[in-house]
């Protein structure tokens, strides 16, 4: 019932995300899917057990591949895709109180929690380049070989 609530709740703000950013109509119901997949996934992984970068991480690779099939189902960039779907990750929250505790005279709590939200960065970072690394070398793949294919019918 949680991660339902979670993904319907991801789901709506994605909804006023893509309105924000301006994305095409068309993919405003996918764009918002790759939102709330995402934060209901980064939720399963937190219940699992995982710490929050590897929950990050293993969402953002997730999301990856979701995007980049979303744009070529759409025949649109993934950008529109991806943009949607990390805001959910994004460390705010976790960047807020390191500030806050940064203010409030708690020096280790406050850079430790700044340099989790960096981590979490970066982890959406890495997982955004590796999966786009690897849907990019099966397209690649896949153009060769549909070349190879319409080659030998010459």
């Amino acid at each position: 019932m949680k991660l339902l609530l979670h993904f319907l709740l991801s789901y709506i703000s994605g909804i006023g995300f893509c309105l924000l950013f301006t994305v095409r109509k068309r993919n405003i119901p996918l764009a918002a899917l790759g939102a709330a997949t995402s934060w209901m996934l980064f939720q399963l992984f937190l219940d699992m057990g995982t710490n929050a970068v590897f929950a990050t991480f293993l969402s953002g690779i997730i999301l990856g591949f979701m995007t980049e099939a979303f744009a070529v189902y759409m025949k649109s960039p993934a950008t529109n895709f991806i943009i949607i779907g990390i805001i959910p990750l994004v460390p705010g929250l976790k960047v807020y109180q390191g500030i806050l505790s940064l203010i409030n005279d708690e020096l280790m709590k406050g850079i430790s929690t700044i340099l989790e939200a960096c981590f979490i960065a970066v982890a959406i970072g890495v997982a955004m380049l590796v999966s786009s690394s690897i849907a990019r070398i099966f397209r690649i793949r896949r153009t060769n070989a549909l070349r190879q294919k319409r080659q030998k019918r010459k």
